[in-house]
């Protein structure tokens, strides 16, 4: 069995429905969703409905606490918009109130076992999911992550760079971010495993980004960041 791995997609429904394309080509039907589905970008609603028709397995990410901070009232809206843009302000007013519980109410982890793979699902790491664990992150940082949980595959999130690193017999998988890669990528980073060899595929899905552009233009034109992540030149 095949399993997209999917994270941080921000709101951004023009990188998300290239990636989809892509899986559906590949007759891939299940989703690991890795946090922050919504923040900084515009379109939550689409991207919610996109994943939709998949079966997806979700955690929260710390955009998703965000969204519930400002739900409560207990962050300045102007203070998030100027560090992330529009995106999780946005969210409030676009998604129901069914589809905010269900993204502020997930778990930050999960353990689940398909086809006789494990697998742990996290965002930042298994104790902290703000915790940023980069490629370069030292080998007694990653063996720490990996002492924490018993599974085949520790999956994360957060950092926006895909990388692999094994650990104490566990695989640890960031697949980058469909949203918002800051790599130089030339596009939205995703990842695929089959259960079946126990192999990892990187994927980078190309997808135009004016249309994304112009929405920032319009409604963010002073968080430069938002555009100048998008038109990073690929390595």
């Amino acid at each position: 069995m095949k399993i997209a791995l999917l994270s941080d997609i921000h709101g951004n429904h023009h990188a998300l429905e290239a990636v989809l394309e892509s899986v559906a080509r590949q007759n891939i039907s299940t989703l690991f969703v890795l946090g922050d589905v919504v923040g900084y970008y515009y379109r939550p609603d689409v991207v919610l409905r996109l994943l939709g028709d998949f079966q997806t397995t979700w955690i929260r990410g710390n955009h998703e606490v965000i969204l519930n901070n400002l739900r409560n009232k207990t962050l300045d809206p102007e203070v998030v918009r100027k560090k992330y843009g529009s995106g999780a302000s946005l969210a409030l007013e676009i998604l129901s109130s069914d589809q905010i519980d269900m993204l502020v109410q997930l778990p930050d982890l999960r353990h689940l076992e398909i086809g006789g793979v494990s697998f742990t699902l996290c965002h930042g790491s298994p104790s902290d999911p703000n915790r940023y664990v980069y490629p370069d992150t030292s080998g007694e940082s990653l063996a720490e992550c990996a002492s924490v949980v018993k599974s085949d595959f520790l999956l994360m999130g957060h950092t926006h760079y895909p990388f692999v690193n094994v650990k104490n017999g566990v695989v640890l998988v960031n697949p980058g971010s469909v949203g918002q890669p800051r790599d130089q990528s030339a596009g939205a980073s995703w990842a695929v495993i089959d259960t079946e060899s126990k192999s990892l595929v990187f994927k980078q899905t190309p997808y135009p980004t004016s249309e994304l552009i112009n929405e920032i233009n319009r409604i963010d034109p002073d968080v430069s960041f938002l555009r100048e992540v998008l038109t990073r030149k690929p390595r």
